[in-house]
């Protein structure tokens, strides 16, 4: 699986986007890898990376353990993380698991 990168402007900020309909145990390995390489073929970390998660139409618990692992990474190199287009399923998943207080998640107009 495939994590894309964009990079805005300043560079300031990535959005990422993982290319999966399910973020689940098949693909979590492989989700934390492409995270991990998103950010370090950096040249110069942004101050924000944006986690478009508009394909994703599920995640289980090793997709959700991909997701946290993903904070941790980010807030070990002092980067803001939030999620975007996060489905109703999703969602719910996050909420239900409480990890919705962990996560910044922009809510959907």
């Amino acid at each position: 699986m495939n994590v894309k990168r964009a990079v805005s402007g300043d560079g300031k900020q990535f959005i990422l986007t993982p290319d999966c309909r399910r973020l689940d145990a098949g693909a979590a390995e492989d989700f934390k890898a492409g995270f991990a390489a998103a950010l370090s073929e950096a040249n110069q970390l942004p101050d924000q990376v944006i986690l478009d998660l508009g394909g994703v139409g599920s995640v289980d618990s090793a997709g959700l353990g991909a997701l946290i692992a993903g904070l941790k990474r980010t807030r070990r190199l002092g980067v803001q993380l939030r999620l975007r287009s996060v489905c109703a399923e999703v969602r719910e998943l996050l909420e239900i698991t409480l990890v919705s207080r962990i996560f910044e998640i922009e809510e959907l107009n």
